[in-house]
């Protein structure tokens, strides 16, 4: 490039750079308030640094993002989304690569925005649609920034390390803090429970979704890692995430880990499972009572909890028979809306079932897309797993693996993609499932 094309070339960038500079300012006064127009104008003054230390930048956020405000975190995944496009695009340091998987994401957020702007509730479709954007953002930025196997690993040592912290936090919550609020029990067993560990996410269920997620991917670290002390660190992670697990009182959390760990087994190493499963039921034996309790509460379909999400699923059926091919509208908004004229009584917030929820959200068009969304990732993960002579990219994608069909199973017994927390949970392990992918293909 001669000097007048360089110069041109700069110049055109730099004059894009101060016009979508203005527009992020200006947009984030009028449609926010003058605190985010600051934030923004800061994120911009120091975009070159930013753009310089963004893989750590990235890691700091998948560290701390369970522990902040939602609105905080939204725009932390924005401002990440941001400065890899910034270096992409405005300073070109980074090569950026279609990956496959793009494709069922951007279909994924096009129907998500067809089904806000047609949503019986608008503006309620909105907050779960910035939701699952700021998920995408973070999906964009660890698919580019994750080039080798070392990088990889980082990510998810940050994730592994911020598990650690949620779950640590769970126990302390539980042992001083802890409450059991009364539609987190069925009454049967109210008197033999005093407390559920929630840690950051204000409900136990929600918490044991957390860490369905997160478990298989700590334990394939333990597995894959040949250092010593960094395998034990991994192991005392685990451990945390289970005694947690069982703190939160969670019988679908407990039976989604469980197909999470069979699956991980199943792809790994088969010959455990013949011990793994005669263990795991005998262990029940040295649980407290009260667990004990909970677990085999697991078979009885006439507990006030189950006979209730019975009724939802029931009601929610009406909704969708009512609503078939497009829904009420994207997010659990519209849906409680629609879902509270059918019955008075039960000022529900969602379906307690992921696959109800979305035919009850986007009809037909809506189970499609999620469907074609997490196919997809268990596709690619699977040729990972059947391609790779790496036998430790092996065990990533088999943790990886583990926790897409974990999280799905939990799907039967609540709304996977009604908190925040746990709609970006989903995004990330997405996003190593790419990346692994693409890694394989590369070596």
């Amino acid at each position: 490039m001669n000097r007048d094309n360089f110069l041109k070339t700069n110049l055109k960038n730099s004059i894009l750079f101060v016009l979508i500079s203005l527009i992020v300012i200006t947009v984030s006064f009028k449609l926010m308030n003058a605190k985010i127009a600051f934030a923004a104008l800061l994120l911009i003054l120091f975009l070159p640094l930013l753009v310089q230390n963004k893989f750590v930048m990235l890691n700091l956020f998948l560290i701390g993002y369970p522990f902040l405000p939602d609105m905080v975190s939204i725009i932390g995944a924005f401002a990440i989304f941001l400065v890899y496009m910034a270096d992409i695009y405005i300073y070109k340091r980074e090569d950026f690569r279609v990956k496959s998987f793009y494709v069922p994401v951007l279909f994924a957020f096009v129907f998500m925005t067809i089904n806000t702007a047609t949503s019986l509730l608008v503006m309620g479709s909105l907050r779960d649609l910035a939701m699952n954007f700021a998920g995408m953002c973070v999906f964009f930025a660890i698919t580019v920034g994750v080039k080798t196997r070392n990088d990889l690993y980082k990510v998810m040592t940050s994730l592994a390390i911020s598990a650690a912290l949620v779950a640590f936090w769970g126990i302390v919550q539980f042992k001083f803090f802890g409450t059991v609020a009364r539609e987190w029990v069925d009454a049967d067993v109210a008197n033999q429970i005093s407390a559920r560990a929630y840690s950051v996410f204000l409900n136990p269920n929600v918490f044991a979704e957390y860490i369905v997620l997160l478990t298989p991917i700590v334990v394939a670290l333990f597995w894959a890692n040949k250092d010593g002390f960094k395998k034990f660190v991994f192991l005392m992670i685990v451990g945390l995430l289970l005694l947690s697990l069982l703190l939160t009182y969670s019988r679908g959390g407990l039976l989604s880990l469980g197909i999470a760990a069979l699956v991980f087994l199943f792809f790994n190493y088969r010959p455990l499972i013949a011990v793994a499963i005669p263990l795991a039921l005998f262990s029940i034996n040295f649980l407290p009572e009260s667990i004990q309790n909970r677990i085999f509460s697991i078979l009885n379909t006439k507990d006030s909890s189950t006979s209730y999400r019975f009724k939802i699923w029931d009601i929610t059926k009406e909704v969708i028979k009512d609503h078939p091919m497009t829904g009420v509208g994207f997010g659990h908004k519209p849906f409680k809306q629609v879902f509270e004229t059918y019955i008075r009584s039960m000022p529900i917030y969602h379906a307690h079932n992921t696959y109800l929820q979305m035919m009850a959200e986007g009809g037909l068009a809506g189970i499609l897309t999620f469907l074609f969304v997490v196919i997809a990732g268990i596709v690619q993960t699977l040729r990972t797993i059947y391609n790779t002579t790496d036998k430790k990219i092996k065990t990533y994608a088999c943790g990886i693996l583990a926790a897409i069909i974990g999280i799905l199973a939990h799907g039967m017994f609540e709304d996977i993609l009604y908190i925040y927390r746990i709609i970006i949970t989903i995004w990330i392990v997405l996003a190593l499932s790419t990346s692994i992918s693409h890694l394989q293909r590369d070596e």
